[in-house]
């Protein structure tokens, strides 16, 4: 009886654990990188700062990183920026107002589904960096 629980106690972990893998977390590898999640086929990570101040570090990040733009969609709480690479790769970023001072900026490189986590989390550092934080 205490075997058959066991069993069943360890599928039930194992179906939880498969059906989370997609709000999977990533520890930033640097000291004070930060903790990144991955959902919706993008590298989130929150910081404290207004949105307006989220969206003018991220322009000059792509300005940095000569990302050419593409389009701009933008309301009251959400900015969703599209660049293109030299290489015509596709990057999304987007910026959401969570509050007053905390904004959630989400960044895509490459495809839904083919995604290049180690870019994505470049143009966070970079983001991290112009924002001082």
């Amino acid at each position: 009886m205490r075997t058959k629980r066991l069993i069943m106690l360890g599928a039930a972990l194992f179906l939880v654990a498969g059906l989370w893998g997609c709000g999977l977390m990533v520890a930033g590898g640097a000291a004070g990188a930060g903790v990144y999640a991955y959902a919706q086929g993008e590298l989130q990570r929150s910081y404290g700062v207004p949105m307006d101040k989220a969206i003018m570090a991220t322009k000059k990040t792509a300005n940095t990183l000569n990302l050419i733009e593409t389009g701009i969609e933008r309301d009251s709480i959400k900015t969703i920026m599209r660049y293109k690479k030299s290489d015509n790769t596709e990057v999304t970023i987007r910026v959401q107002r969570m509050d007053v001072n905390q904004t959630e900026i989400g960044v895509r490189v490459g495809l839904v589904g083919v995604w290049d986590k180690d870019q994505a989390e470049t143009i966070h550092n970079y983001i991290r960096e112009n924002l001082k934080v």
